[in-house]
């Protein structure tokens, strides 16, 4: 992230969500029970289906409805990425691992951003011999279905999936953006018959031609679904990607090791976004990220998204 960017989800008032935390400076700190608040959180994220903590912004609002409201960076020097990632992994049992840690220099000090992502199994806090979870904006203690709930994901197919930005199409007052999803088997057991589906604000998704739609529909292999949300205008435009007719070119099944993007491999088209500032004004205030959702028969449903300031971007 870029300091432009923190300043923007302090002028947008930016929403705190399961995925998404405000911390002051202050919380970061060697001494008293900071390190065990941090431990944690981190841990509760990861617990849950991962997502960023902000070390740095001071957060204001009622309790289920906290935003982003000043910087608080964080000013004593010894606390180092070093030091986050030494008592996160010693003060964790399993060690979280799935993390990383950006250091953003600010004015009176730096912001911490950490990326953690979903764990393959339930991490405990050294601390108090805890587990937690989040839950909506929260870290609460899990109760024992929900700890064996996460261990148990290790019995099932690991994927990862990323949507990745192709190239930039510059217009006039607007940029197209294209995205393409990319599938990577990092588990030992194949993944079969299954569909992966895109959800991209209608408020920016460039549609394709009625020509290429009436083509990729025919093949199955690429449909779009038109959701209403009762906030967004336009609400969300839904890309299915489904396994069955991608069999024809090989993609049917995800065998371990297996990695392959929708688009090269597969003539499929790219996920098109037009990126105006009129566009982003609304959309920043309800901080809308780019969602998708894995489905399969032999493996539990899966979910994950990009976060608006990741994926609005002018370039």
């Amino acid at each position: 992230m870029k300091i432009e960017e923190i300043h923007k989800l302090i002028d947008d008032k930016a929403l705190e969500t399961p995925t998404l935390e405000f911390k002051s400076g202050a919380a970061l700190s060697r001494s008293g029970s900071h390190p065990k608040e941090m431990v944690k959180d981190i841990s509760a994220m990861t617990n849950a289906a991962g997502g960023r903590i902000i070390y740095g912004i001071a957060e204001d609002g009622e309790k289920r409805a906290k935003h982003a409201a000043k910087l608080a960076p964080v000013v004593d020097p010894s606390i180092t990425s070093d030091w986050i990632t030494q008592i996160l992994t010693s003060h964790t049992s399993p060690p979280v691992r799935h993390f990383e840690i950006e250091s953003i220099e600010a004015e009176g000090g730096r912001i911490f951003v950490i990326d953690v992502r979903q764990g393959d199994t339930a991490h405990q806090s050294l601390y108090d011999c805890i587990y937690y979870q989040r839950i909506g904006a929260q870290a609460a203690p899990m109760q024992d279905f929900q700890i064996r709930d996460v261990m148990n994901r290790r019995a099932s197919p690991a994927l990862e999936i990323n949507l990745i930005r192709k190239n930039v199409k510059n217009e006039s007052q607007s940029q197209i953006h294209c995205y393409f999803p990319k599938i990577n088997n990092v588990g030992g057991l194949t993944v079969s018959n299954w569909r992966l589906h895109v959800e991209v604000p209608g408020l920016v998704f460039q549609p394709l031609s009625s020509i290429e739609l009436n083509s990729y529909s025919k093949s199955k292999c690429i449909e779009r679904v038109q959701l209403t949300d009762p906030v967004l205008p336009h609400g969300f435009q839904r890309i299915v990607y489904n396994s069955s007719a991608l069999a024809k070119v090989g993609l049917g099944e995800i065998h371990p090791g297996d990695s392959f993007n929708l688009f090269d491999e597969t003539n499929l088209p790219t996920i098109n976004l037009r990126l105006a500032p009129s566009a982003r004004t609304y959309l920043a205030t309800h901080q809308t990220p780019l969602k998708w959702k894995f489905f399969s028969l032999n493996a539990r449903p899966a979910s994950g998204h990009i976060l608006f300031e990741d994926w609005y971007v002018m370039v």
